[in-house]
């Protein structure tokens, strides 16, 4: 599903990837999965300017600065392609961060991820069942 008016916040997101698509923001566990999901964006349209962040389904929630999938899948440090300098979570802050792709970002094909403030309004991706969808 593809809606370009439909930026959310991270709670809202999974809230709706949990009723509308019974299934949570997206864990991209593999690098294949993040290489796909880089993919799928950059081909929705061919102008890549109207592409913008999208939130993922890692949060610190839990623990601060320690960041997990809500679906329970493993969060590889070793292959997040984090964007230069991040993870840059402020430790004095009191609110949450959650991460955020931007196939923009990156040279070529490649994808970067950042931790960002949850209540930012990003398009985002659903996963369920295997299968991703986006909405930005």
């Amino acid at each position: 599903m593809l809606a370009r008016d439909d930026g959310r916040t991270w709670p809202e997101a999974e809230s709706i990837c949990k009723v509308r698509e019974m299934g949570h923001l997206a864990s991209l566990t593999t690098k294949d999965e993040i290489q796909w999901a880089t993919q799928t964006l950059l081909s929705i349209t061919n102008d890549r300017d109207i592409l913008g962040r999208f939130w993922l389904g890692a949060t610190d929630l839990r623990i601060s600065s320690v960041y997990e999938f809500v679906d329970g899948l493993p969060f590889r440090k070793s292959i997040v392609p984090w964007a230069s300098g991040e993870p840059n979570r402020p430790m004095d802050v009191s609110y949450n961060f959650c991460v955020a792709m931007d196939p923009r970002q990156g040279r070529g094909q490649r994808t970067t991820w950042s931790d960002e403030n949850c209540f930012q309004v990003y398009g985002y991706i659903c996963k369920t069942f295997g299968e991703c969808c986006c909405k930005f």
